[in-house]
Formats: C-alpha cells, structure tokens, sequence
C-alpha cells in the first residue's frame, strides 16, 4: 500500500469513527446508533490536528478529502448538538 492509500485509509478511519459517534453509523458490535458528542469532538480535534501537522504536505486530493471530511463532520455536529437542546 503507497502512502496516498495509507493516508486515505486513515482518514476513513477517522471520518468512519466519528459518523458512528454522531449516531450517522452503526456501532458494528451493538448494531446500534448512538450519539456521543464528546467523542466526535475529540475525533473532529484529532482530524484538525492532522490537518494542521500535514500542511503543505499532502498531494492536492489528500487535502481536499480530509477538507470534505472536516466540512461534513462539522455540518454534522453542528445539526446534531441543536437537535440535542
């Protein structure tokens, strides 16, 4: 695997990780979806964090899906907090 597979097989990681924490995704074990905010917070923060680290380092298309990836997540929170108050 080169590093540009590597690189988005994280990020599916990341992405996959906090869609399930927004209750977007089924927890593969309960099979069930649940919401914890806090955990996609923390894994918007890792993903900020990777951005912020990687800069100037990514091929153009790694740059623009981790950007799409951060964008949708960030709607997603956004929604799912003022559904939550």
């Amino acid at each position: 695997m080169d590093n540009e597979n590597n690189f988005l097989a994280i990020l599916m990681f990341f992405t996959t990780a906090a869609m399930k924490s927004l209750g977007e995704v089924e927890d593969p074990v309960s099979g069930k979806k649940d919401v914890n905010l806090d955990e996609a917070a923390y894994i918007i923060s890792l993903l900020e964090t990777l951005k912020d680290k990687t800069k100037g380092n990514l091929i153009p298309q790694e740059a623009d899906n981790l950007e799409q990836s951060l964008y949708i997540l960030k709607q997603q929170f956004i929604k799912i907090s003022a559904k939550k108050q």
